[in-house]
């Protein structure tokens, strides 16, 4: 089918109006889906944010000022999301007609990080885009669905790539990997490295099951004159097994959560960054952790549990195959620190971040978008 100038327009991803549909509500952590927002409107678009309904929104409400404003509704509806195609559909599509209304304009295109929340895309002349960034919500919410009434689809991990192709073979599928702001690379953001190390960093949500804290343990125990420095929201109470050892052990310091800029100043004074997954039960869910590219984009020396995404980058950092691979793998890192934090390493770990950071992966995904041969309506 024809593409008409104005289809152009919107797939080039300029002076569109869309509305992005997050799993998470604007005010709060800042996650991949807040920066593609943000990213979205320097590239002269307008953005309406809408996040997980709230029980005290009595209407659709907007907050902000264009061209990005946060919406805010309740479910009127109970078990909307649960309810048949064609009563779940006419209900979004509602919804979607309520916050045209507040913002005063069509929405251009629907760009949707929630699985869990539409079933489907409700009928709209929106270019539809599904953004599968989280593995494990596919396996409570598959996304078959969203995939079927999706435009497009794309992916952080070639393993969700594959599982979502097989429920449509034809979908036009991208495979973007994680994106990252451009702040990571402001000028004077690298800070000079030491000759030997002293203070490494982690940083992440700390409230989840995804930590081998085990392994942490042992990398901890095994270097008592180096300080771990935590950065994240954290809570003792957290039913993880082994937590509660490694963050009382005599040198660590939680910090807690810190902004976006704060975490760029902090990741890029420490002399290696970790990352440490229970990947040898988790695995393709594991597959791609976003904050292994802001680790690379600090340049510094990185050490990593297995991320199968990064596999082909293996020679600018440390990434162990196996669990207990990691502590052995941080001791000879840090016994070769110097081997570590060569130009050329430093700047192929800076690169790959650069590659994939927001402004070059939405240009990117710009061109793919214009030569998709899709009607103004959407669907195959």
């Amino acid at each position: 089918m024809s593409i008409t100038s104005a289809n152009r327009t919107v797939r080039a991803l300029r002076g569109a109006h869309v509305l992005l549909v997050s799993p998470e509500p604007w005010k709060g952590i800042q996650l991949s889906k807040h920066d593609v927002a943000r990213a979205l409107v320097a590239r002269g678009n307008s953005v309406c944010f809408l996040g997980p309904p709230r029980s005290r929104s009595l209407k659709v409400s907007l907050t902000g000022d264009p061209p990005l404003q946060a919406a805010h509704y309740r479910h009127w509806l109970r078990g909307a999301n649960y309810l048949p195609r064609p009563v779940h559909t006419r209900y979004y599509a509602g919804l979607i007609a309520d916050l045209e209304e507040a913002t005063g304009k069509p929405f251009d295109i629907i760009w949707c990080f929630d699985t869990s929340r539409m079933q489907w895309f409700p009928d709209h002349a929106a270019f539809k885009i599904l953004h599968c960034a989280d593995h494990d919500i596919l396996k409570t919410h598959p996304a078959e669905g969203l995939v079927e009434t999706a435009d497009t689809v794309l992916t952080v991990t070639e393993a969700i790539r594959s599982e979502l192709q097989v429920l449509a073979p034809h979908k036009p599928m991208f495979n973007t990997g994680h994106m990252i702001e451009e702040n990571w690379f402001a000028p004077g953001a690298v800070h000079p490295l030491p000759s030997v190390p002293k203070n490494v960093a982690y940083a992440g949500q700390l409230r989840t099951d995804y930590i081998d804290w085990e392994v942490l343990r042992a990398i901890i125990e095994s270097a008592p004159d180096m300080h771990f420095h935590f950065y994240g929201p954290y809570d003792r109470t957290y039913p993880a097994r082994g937590m509660t050892e490694v963050l009382d052990q005599p040198n660590i310091t939680l910090h807690g959560l810190v902004s976006k800029d704060k975490l760029v100043q902090v990741l890029n004074h420490a002399d290696i960054l970790l990352l440490c997954y229970r990947a040898y039960e988790l695995g393709d869910i594991v597959g791609n952790s976003h904050k292994l590219l802001e680790y690379f984009a600090t340049g510094r020396p990185v050490v990593s549990s297995w991320t199968a995404e990064y596999a082909p980058h293996g020679k600018i950092f440390s990434m162990a195959r196996d669990r207990w691979e990691l502590p052995e793998l941080f001791g000879r890192l840090v016994a070769a620190y110097q081997k570590n934090i060569t130009k050329a390493l430093i700047e192929a770990r800076i690169d790959l971040a650069r590659s994939r950071s927001i402004t070059g992966v939405l240009e990117r995904l710009s061109h793919q978008f214009a030569s998709l041969p899709l009607s103004p309506t959407g669907g195959d």
